[in-house]
């Protein structure tokens, strides 16, 4: 998805970032976040808003945001308002034709969803640990020289962002902070994960 080998690694780095603290963060809270890479001209809008999110998020209790994600996206009195489901979002309902789109390109990479899995393939966390699995693919083929994998790793990635994710997280992204805005722990996610799709698509489009 980048040119240059340094910026290569740099993108793959604040992505993989994404892809497990965030994807992790929808399935449970983790007791701290922190983001320690260094400097880079790579996604700075995406960086800028992690780092605003890694210092704002100590100053809020583990039960407290566990609370907060229930709330939001798991279960809530007239309905949660962030499904955090592509289907709700692309197809109207849940479990539509987008959970079944996600579930072929696991299968393309000899995933599957299995029955006791407890979400559907399209849940936000696990489309963005199938992310995590390829960037872990690119990386080790970049280091090992095998430049078939990491072009085949590269494009599953880029077609699953541009195809899929970057079609419904911003939406995802806007009822987060609409129901928990900024400064809240949850609106700064959605600040992060607006930032970072829009920087993505660019980086696709160009």
């Amino acid at each position: 998805m980048e040119s240059e080998p340094d910026a290569d690694a740099s993108a793959e780095d604040t992505r993989s970032w994404i892809y497990r603290e965030l994807g992790g963060l929808f399935d449970r809270v983790p007791e701290e976040l922190r983001f320690d890479q260094p400097e880079s001209a790579v996604y700075p809008r995406t960086r800028q808003a992690i780092r605003a999110l890694c210092r704002e998020f100590p100053s809020h209790s583990h039960d407290a945001l566990e609370s907060e994600l229930v709330s939001l996206c798991v279960n809530a009195p007239g309905g949660i308002p962030a499904p955090p489901y592509a289907s709700w979002f692309l197809d109207g309902s849940l479990l539509g034709p987008s959970r079944d789109w996600a579930a072929e390109q696991y299968r393309r990479q000899g995933l599957e969803t299995g029955a006791d899995a407890g979400q559907p393939a399209d849940f936000v966390s696990i489309e963005l640990e199938y992310l995590y699995f390829l960037c872990r693919h690119q990386r080790a083929a970049r280091l090992t020289g095998d430049d078939p994998a990491y072009a085949a790793a590269c494009e599953a990635e880029a077609e699953f962002l541009r195809e899929h994710l970057c079609r419904w997280l911003p939406r995802f992204a806007g009822s987060l902070a609409e129901a928990s805005p900024p400064p809240s722990v949850f609106g700064l996610v959605a600040q992060v994960l607006t930032a970072f799709c829009g920087e993505v698509q660019a980086r696709l489009d160009g």
